[in-house]
């Protein structure tokens, strides 16, 4: 399965660790702050898509929305 985490805050960071410790499932992640997803790439195995159409078109099955809580509705939509 690929899933795709938008927001790599702490929450969004939390569910990657346990998305990879427990499944064995393909990751992308995506954030505004690039700086953050490049260092977390280079800890964790994942995919950095720049936007939601990267993700869609990578053939993400699922997401995990971490964004703060004002995007929440534009990136599911």
């Amino acid at each position: 399965m690929r899933i795709v985490i938008i927001g790599c805050g702490s929450i969004g960071y939390r569910h990657l660790i346990n998305l990879n410790a427990n499944f064995d499932c393909e990751i992308a992640i995506h954030d505004s702050d690039i700086k953050k997803i490049e260092e977390i790439s280079k800890k964790i195995s994942v995919k950095i898509v720049s936007n939601i159409e990267d993700a869609s078109k990578w053939g993400a099955e699922a997401a995990i929305v971490a964004s703060p809580n004002s995007s929440h509705i534009s990136y599911a939509t």
